[in-house]
C-alpha cells in the first residue's frame, strides 16, 4: 500500500511539472510572434508657418521687416532649418535662413520697397527637417506685401495710364488723377482740370462728375474742363479718377494732353488749401 501511495504522488508532481513547462513554452512562442509583427510607420508633421510684415502696409523708401515663423497650428520643431524666400519675376530668391532650436524659431529680413501696389512683393517660407525626427520638409503659402507711396501731405498726382493707336491719325489716351488725403477726413474735395485742344470722344469713367467745354477764344477746337466732387471720406484715403479721350498724334515725339490740374479741400467747412498737379504729356 505504501508503494502505491508514493507512485501516486510522483505522478502528481510529474503532471504539475509538465503543465508548467508547457505554459512557459506557449508564452515564449507568443512573445516571438509579437516581436515579429511589423511596426506602423510614424506619421511626420508638416509644421504650420506664417509671415508678418512690420509695418503691415509698406511705404516706398521706408524700411519693412518681413518675419517668418511657425504659427502654432501644429507641433513646433526645435531642429532643422527655416528659409525665407522672395519671389522676383517668378524666381525664388532666398533672403534669410536660420537653424531652428527651442529658442530660435523665426527668420527676418528688412528692406526698403521701391514699388507700390496691393501685392507689390511676394514671400514664402520653407522648412527643411533634415535629421529632425517627427517632421517633414514643407513650404508655406505665398504672403503678399501691400506698399503705398509716401504721404507727404495732401496731394494730387497724375499719369498717362494708357495710349493706343486709333483711327484717322488719332490716339486713344487714358489719364488718371489720384487724390491722396494723407489720413485726413476732409468733408469736401473738388478736383478739376482741362484737356488740351483737339481732344474728342471724352469719356468720364467716374459717374459723379461734371464736364463742360469752353472755347477759350477758339470755338472750333474747345478745351474740355472736367470737375470731380467728393462729399465724404475717401476710401483708403485716396481716390483715383480716369478720363479716356482721342487726340491727334503721329506716334512719335511728344504730345501735350492736359493742362494744370488741382484739388481743393475743406475740413468742417474750413478751407484747407489746394494741391496742384503739373500738365501731363506723352512721349512714345
Amino acid at each position: 500500500m505504501k508503494t502505491l501511495k508514493l507512485s501516486g504522488l510522483a505522478l502528481l508532481l510529474m503532471s504539475v511539472f509538465s503543465c508548467t513547462k508547457s505554459s512557459n513554452l506557449n508564452q515564449t512562442q507568443q512573445v516571438l510572434k509579437t516581436s515579429n509583427k511589423p511596426t506602423a510607420p510614424q506619421t511626420k508633421v508638416d509644421p504650420g508657418m506664417t509671415i508678418t510684415f512690420n509695418p503691415a502696409i509698406g511705404v516706398v523708401g521706408e524700411d519693412v521687416t518681413v518675419t517668418g515663423s511657425f504659427d502654432g497650428s501644429t507641433a513646433i520643431p526645435t531642429c532643422g532649418m527655416l528659409h525665407l524666400f522672395e519671389v522676383v519675376n517668378g524666381t525664388a530668391i532666398k533672403v534669410g535662413d536660420v537653424n531652428v532650436t527651442s529658442t530660435v524659431q523665426s527668420v527676418s529680413y528688412t528692406f526698403k520697397p521701391t514699388v507700390a501696389g496691393d501685392q507689390a512683393y511676394e514671400f514664402y517660407l520653407q522648412y527643411v527637417a533634415g535629421n529632425c525626427d517627427g517632421f517633414s520638409e514643407t513650404q508655406s503659402q505665398p504672403f503678399f506685401l501691400k506698399v503705398v507711396e509716401p504721404c507727404l501731405g495732401f496731394n494730387l498726382t497724375g499719369k498717362v495710364a494708357n495710349a493706343v493707336a486709333g483711327n484717322n491719325g488719332n490716339y486713344i489716351f487714358t489719364v488718371e488723377y489720384t487724390v491722396n488725403a494723407c489720413g485726413i477726413e476732409y468733408d469736401y474735395l473738388k478736383t478739376q482740370g482741362g484737356l488740351t485742344a483737339f481732344t474728342s470722344d471724352v469719356v468720364n469713367l467716374i459717374p459723379q462728375t461734371t464736364t463742360r467745354e469752353t472755347g477759350n477764344g477758339n470755338t472750333d477746337h474747345p478745351n474740355t474742363i472736367i470737375t470731380w466732387e467728393e462729399f465724404s471720406k475717401l476710401a483708403n484715403n485716396t481716390k483715383t479718377y480716369s478720363v479716356t479721350f482721342q487726340k491727334p498724334y503721329t506716334g512719335s515725339g511728344t504730345v501735350e494732353l492736359t493742362g494744370q490740374w488741382s484739388v481743393h479741400a475743406t475740413l468742417n467747412g474750413v478751407d484747407q488749401g489746394t494741391a496742384i498737379c503739373a500738365p501731363l504729356s506723352y512721349t512714345k
